[in-house]
């Protein structure tokens, strides 16, 4: 299986109106070495004021966005999704690409009439290593060093991740530095985490998230919110029939028997509700899924005995 490794930089974060400045991309077989690498910068649309935080991060001078130089946004574009698709199919994967860069590029294709779901059709399937590096600080921890900021919580931004774990002279915020800097961070989590791979990777592809979430096995759902990481047992209850990635799972810190007769209408509630018994998740979205072999106990606040956990069954 070969990797695409990719960054892209930009004028802003607002995805649906902000544009790709620069792009680099790094091809790797399945032991993540190199087999080839592009970058690519353009000029700024007439239509686009970028964000003066944006060019500050990225290091842009205002007189490059008009340089008659390089190509426009619409070439640019051209020679991506020329390139992408040489390098097809694969697993594209970024760092943070599922929660920014995918959507930004998505929209760059859909502007300039390109393949809109290039990244995850035709046998391409999507990863994001801030996942990968996510999971292995909650299901392996240790096996990545965490830093924390000035003011004492901890960050897995690239910028300051890759450094703290030994990754020396980043490029931050230059499309193929922070490329190389991922690539570090998915090698170390392949090295140190060897089962955090094995387990995270295959839920690159939609059809094995389903297929995971729906087998009746417990798991553990992890998700982050304002970088913090909450955890749940789970099993899976549902799929939504209009969007099958969709998928329904049951919080087993809840009692089923008070759930299993509810109308349909209880259990949107039930679902919309501050307290979820009934999670939602993206099967397209890479979810972190651990099995109970990689839990502990601490992760999660249960009231229930093990003999019970191993009961819950849909």
């Amino acid at each position: 299986m070969a990797y695409v490794f990719y960054d892209t930089e930009t004028t802003g974060t607002n995805t649906s109106f902000d544009q790709v400045l620069q792009f680099g991309g790094i091809l790797t077989d399945n032991e993540l070495n190199e087999l080839d690498r592009f970058e690519i910068r353009c000029r700024l649309l007439p239509h686009i004021v970028p964000a003066p935080e944006a060019l500050r991060a990225n290091r842009v001078r205002p007189a490059q966005l008009a340089d008659p130089s390089l190509p426009s946004h619409y070439e640019a574009i051209c020679a991506i999704t020329d390139i992408l698709r040489s390098w097809s199919p694969t697993v594209f994967i970024g760092y943070n690409s599922l929660g920014f860069d995918e959507t930004l590029l998505r929209q760059a294709f859909f502007q300039n009439l390109k393949p809109v779901y290039l990244t995850n059709t035709n046998r391409n399937t999507r990863a994001d290593t801030l996942r990968l590096v996510q999971a292995a600080s909650i299901y392996a921890a240790g096996s990545i060093i965490i830093p924390v900021t000035e003011d004492g919580r901890l960050t897995r931004r690239l910028e300051a991740i890759a450094p703290a774990n030994g990754f020396n002279g980043h490029n931050a915020h230059d499309a193929l530095g922070d490329v190389e800097a991922t690539i570090y961070m998915a090698r170390l989590v392949k090295q140190r985490a060897p089962e955090i791979w094995n387990t995270m990777m295959p839920l690159a592809a939609k059809p094995e998230v389903i297929q995971r979430v729906l087998s009746g096995q417990i798991l553990s759902l992890t998700e982050f919110y304002h970088g913090k990481p909450y955890s749940w047992l789970v099993v899976g209850c549902g799929q939504n029939p209009e969007y099958d990635a969709q998928l329904g799972v049951f919080d087993l810190k809840y009692d089923p028997d008070e759930y299993l007769d509810l109308p349909i209408e209880s259990l949107i509630e039930v679902m919309n509700s501050r307290e979820k018994a009934i999670r939602c998740i993206r099967a397209n979205n890479q979810p972190i899924l651990a099995p109970l072999a990689l839990t502990r106990p601490e992760l999660h606040e249960l009231s229930i005995s093990d003999d019970e956990i191993s009961d819950a069954r849909w």
